[in-house]
């Protein structure tokens, strides 16, 4: 049986490795009309460690996110940092409060406030705000999408989990 740590880094590599299918997916369904707003898909994923796994895998799936976004660009690696660690400490300090659907919704608004702050710093221009109401509108409406995916999917996981789990201890 593997030990808990190599548990782990195989966990946290799975979820990486959903995560950025996820975003991938996402890339394929643009918003019309609606310029610079995705849906979160991947926040699915941050969520669940944030619940489920704790701090620091939800602070590392951030990193690894961040790090990833480089592919694309600097500036997609700092948007990618800001907004998910302003999102993970959100979700981090409301997850004892609030329901996960809630927390969800907090973690997208923060998100995207995260990456305005820094569209802000990197164009040295205010003018980017007036998008604020647009980002807050999707961060509810995506938050509750994605929070509820969670909600609905998580039980399922943790049950084929569990069922592979037992069906190792009796071999």
């Amino acid at each position: 049986m593997p030990s808990r740590k190599t548990q782990s880094i195989a966990r946290m590599g799975l979820l990486f490795a959903l995560a950025i299918a996820l975003s991938w997916l996402e890339s394929l369904v643009p918003l019309p009309g609606v310029p610079g707003v995705k849906l979160g898909l991947a926040n699915i994923v941050t969520l669940y460690c944030v619940t489920a796994m704790g701090p620091l895998s939800a602070l590392a799936l951030v990193a690894l996110k961040a790090l990833f976004a480089i592919t694309r660009s600097a500036t997609a690696a700092m948007m990618s940092a800001a907004g998910g660690l302003l999102s993970v400490t959100v979700m981090l300090l409301m997850k004892k409060r609030a329901s996960s659907i809630f927390c969800s919704i907090c973690g997208a608004v923060s998100h995207n406030l995260g990456q305005l702050a820094v569209a802000a710093l990197l164009l040295k221009n205010g003018l980017v705000f007036y998008y604020l109401p647009v980002l807050m509108i999707s961060g509810v409406v995506m938050g509750l999408i994605t929070g509820t995916l969670l909600v609905t999917v998580e039980p399922v996981v943790r049950g084929a989990v569990q069922r592979r789990i037992d069906k190792k201890r009796e071999e």
